[in-house]
């Protein structure tokens, strides 16, 4: 495990800015404990619901791969036949009823698109389709308990759950990228370090080459599992086009779009499969595309191949993804001792063995 110190101290600029940026992150921390400690004080009810509650979360700003932990957690738990949903606030979503079903877990298609209930869980309605339920809501209770009486739901695996603390949780997992470091907004951190002590597992990011010293301090003596993203196929036009091999574009020029947290990773990935990346035209996190984006995106591409992440890809129109040329990258997740980390996630909930 590499592991290598911020520099952001360094330089004239850091020099200035950091008194500014340390008291911004100490009186974010004070808000931060200061509403937790509300609801440990019971000044705000925290509800149990009527299922088990999985969360899978962070302590940064920034992606860790959630979105596709939680699909890659909901088919381990459909395999050891469970009914699971999946929740999710829905971030940057138009809606404004107290739930959406995103999909219903058996139809052929979500119901609903991803402009009105955000990205990544339009994202997961899509994979998900014949496993699992996916609803939004801003209150998480009212999602699980609707979800237990409408599809007999018997598990809920709640996205981006951690710091949400009016609903309680069964298992609390806790996803870290590695470069966790400081309080927002002096680093990336929403909470400090130290509550990592409330999770019930962890896992770490393996894509990463390098871990802070405070995640690298606090994995010493704490147990946890890697994980890994995997490259898996390039698909493009149509859902009925059969997937290609993402070697059918090995030493060609191609050109990156995405809008995602961490768009690095994204460029490593497609420069390691032997894709000579052109260009890498990175928009901000949940960017919704607009025609006059799609435009500048082809002049750009000039002819060559353009490839976006999947998430990128449910925000695109049909007539612009039927293009020739235009393809996403499927990605898979793959984690180590997974058979241990699954015996002890059916530990915790009290499940022993597949369920009838």
């Amino acid at each position: 495990m590499s592991r290598t110190r911020d520099s952001f101290s360094s330089g004239l600029f850091g020099v200035l800015a950091l008194p500014f940026l340390s008291a911004s992150a100490g009186a974010y921390f004070i808000v931060q404990k200061t509403w937790r400690k509300v609801y440990e004080l019971e000044l705000a009810k925290s509800h149990k619901a009527p299922i088990p509650v999985i969360s899978v979360g962070n302590i940064a700003v920034g992606g860790t791969g959630k979105t596709p932990f939680v699909m890659y957690l909901v088919e381990r738990l459909v395999e050891q036949g469970l009914r699971p949903c999946v929740v999710s606030r829905g971030y940057r979503g138009t809606y404004s009823s107290d739930y959406v079903v995103v999909s219903d877990g058996s139809t052929m298609a979500p119901h609903v698109d991803a402009t009105l209930v955000g990205d990544e869980p339009f994202l997961m309605a899509c994979n998900l389709l014949n496993k699992a339920p996916v609803i939004v809501g801003r209150d998480r209770l009212k999602c699980v308990v609707f979800a237990l009486k409408t599809f007999k739901s018997d598990v809920a695996v709640l996205d981006d759950g951690f710091q949400h603390l009016r609903l309680k949780r069964d298992v609390d997992i806790v996803l870290l990228s590695g470069k966790e470091d400081h309080m927002f907004p002096l680093g990336i951190l929403r909470e400090p370090v130290s509550a990592l002590s409330r999770a019930d597992i962890l896992v770490l990011n393996s894509d990463e080459e390098f871990v802070s010293d405070e995640i690298g301090d606090f994995l010493s003596s704490h147990p946890h599992y890697g994980y890994r993203s995997s490259p898996v196929s390039l698909l493009g036009k149509t859902a009925e086009d059969p997937p290609l091999d993402p070697s059918h574009l090995k030493g060609l020029d191609v050109l990156l779009v995405s809008a995602i947290a961490n768009p690095e990773r994204f460029r490593k990935m497609s420069q390691a499969l032997g894709w000579n990346v052109v260009d890498h035209l990175v928009f901000r996190d949940h960017h919704k595309y607009a025609p006059e984006d799609l435009s500048n995106i082809l002049e750009t591409a000039n002819g060559k191949n353009i490839i976006f992440t999947e998430k990128d890809w449910v925000k695109l129109p049909q007539h612009f993804r039927e293009r020739d040329g235009i393809f996403f990258l499927k990605i898979g997740v793959g984690l180590e001792r997974h058979e241990r980390f699954l015996e002890q996630l059916l530990d915790l909930l009290k499940i022993h063995g597949p369920q009838s």
